[in-house]
C-alpha cells in the first residue's frame, strides 16, 4: 500500500486489486462474499495504531490507513527531524 501510494498509484488501491495482487484471489473476487481485504486492513490499522502508541514515539512520520479507504496517509510529527541521505 505504501509503495503504491508513494509511486502515485494510491487511487488504484481497491479491494479487488489488493485481493488479486496480495491474496492471490481470482478476478472474480467478490468483496461481499470474501471479507479478507477488509479483515486484514482492519488488522493492519490496529497494528499501526499499537505500534505508534507503544514503540514509535520518536518516528518522524506517522503512517495511517483511514477507515473507508486502503490508501495510507503520511503525517510528519511536530518537531521531528527527518534524516536525509545522499547528495
Amino acid at each position: 500500500m505504501v509503495e503504491e501510494t508513494l509511486a502515485g498509484r494510491g487511487d488504484r488501491l481497491k479491494a479487488i486489486a489488493i485481493a488479486t495482487d496480495v491474496f492471490g484471489r481470482g478476478l472474480d473476487f467478490d468483496a461481499m462474499n470474501d471479507p479478507v481485504v477488509r479483515i486484514e486492513a482492519g488488522r493492519l490499522r490496529r497494528a499501526l495504531e499499537r505500534y505508534y502508541l507503544l514503540s514509535a514515539s520518536d518516528d518522524p512520520v506517522i503512517i495511517d490507513i483511514p477507515k473507508g479507504t486502503y490508501t495510507p496517509t503520511f503525517t510528519r510529527r511536530e518537531g521531528a527531524m527527518v534524516a536525509r541521505t545522499g547528495c
